[in-house]
């Protein structure tokens, strides 16, 4: 408990080798047990996930036949050596202790909660052929748990498999669908916000034009509506609506809304160059004083941004010597 309590590492260690020692002496079989549970567990939180994998999966071996223990530990060690295996990247054994949990307690809540963590492992890889297997591993945890209540993240996940995939058409119709379903779910934004996403990565950019401008209409206070409102202001950045543009820029800037940092950063940036654009260099110049301003009482600012705001003020000079007679055009040329 002091271990966990303070994630000392030294800790650990005194909690493993004592249950090393119970683990091994004659003392009641399902102590013995959780013993070589809890010795697992230690070797979990020291990311010995070989050894710890080992002695869950010696509990399944050794104490099926003891009483209390199978209905008691058995999830909760398959549950582990799940995660011990995504972690030493065996993919093929936790696949193994998956398929055991699912077939032994489908609709038990570690069962939905180990399929979830297995698919979030492959996604998180990025690759076309994990995702495959992930959705395999995910569909047939549906058939078997047809009435759980996990079953909404499982379709998101699915629907995730096929973003990897970059299968746009399949991943808009699982959004859509789920969307149509479980309509009072607390995931409910992401999925109109992934939906939207995947719309404009297939190309659909009217239909993601019209989702994200829904998102931020109805999702104002959401931590995703600042993204959505980006996504915005660079729809009609690129399509040379510059004026359009920057107003969709300037509502991430308004000090009432709540937006991270960074994309406050990044807005302020792509308004100065909107406005440079529709030849307002005043206007730029504006932005991108406050922006620098802002960025130098900023111990963590992000250095990309701070120099490009250099470079687009240089711009926005250059713009005013090119503009201004011969009398003010030096001047505007050394600044």
């Amino acid at each position: 408990e002091e271990a966990m309590l303070t994630g000392a590492q030294n800790k650990f260690r005194e909690s493993q080798a004592a249950f090393q020692v119970a683990a091994e002496r004659s003392i009641a079989p399902e102590d013995q047990a959780i013993a070589h549970f809890k010795l697992a567990d230690c070797q979990f939180q020291q990311r010995d996930f070989t050894n710890a994998v080992g002695n869950y999966r010696l509990l399944i071996d050794r104490y099926g036949d003891v009483p209390g223990v199978k209905t008691k530990w058995f999830d909760q060690a398959l549950y582990q050596i799940i995660r011990a295996s995504l972690e030493n990247s065996d993919t093929a054994s936790a696949r193994s202790a998956l398929d055991q949990i699912v077939d032994g307690s489908p609709s038990g809540e570690l069962a939905a909660r180990s399929v979830l963590n297995y698919a979030a492992a492959l996604l998180n890889r990025g690759e076309p052929s994990e995702a495959r297997v992930a959705r395999d591993a995910l569909h047939s945890f549906q058939k078997r748990a047809a009435k759980s209540v996990w079953l909404p993240e499982v379709h998101l996940a699915i629907a995730r498999s096929f973003v990897v995939e970059t299968n746009w058409p399949a991943a808009i119709g699982e959004y859509e669908r789920w969307l149509a379903r479980f309509t009072n779910h607390t995931a409910y934004p992401q999925a109109e916000f992934d939906k939207a996403r995947a719309y404009y990565r297939a190309g659909h950019e009217t239909n993601a034009l019209s989702s994200f401008t829904n998102f931020v209409a109805r999702f104002a206070t959401h931590p995703l509506a600042p993204l959505a409102q980006l996504w915005l202001g660079d729809y009609f950045y690129n399509k040379q609506e510059f004026r359009t543009a920057e107003e969709n820029y300037q509502i991430l800037l308004r000090p009432t809304n709540a937006v991270p940092a960074r994309l406050r950063y990044e807005a302020s940036l792509r308004a100065a160059q909107a406005a440079l654009l529709r030849s307002e260099s005043s206007q730029a110049r504006g932005y991108l004083t406050n922006l620098i301003n802002t960025l130098d009482r900023d111990t963590n600012r992000p250095a990309d941004i701070e120099v490009k705001a250099w470079f687009v003020l240089g711009d926005a000079f250059l713009n005013d010597a090119q503009a201004t007679g011969p009398t003010n055009r030096l001047e505007s040329f050394e600044k």
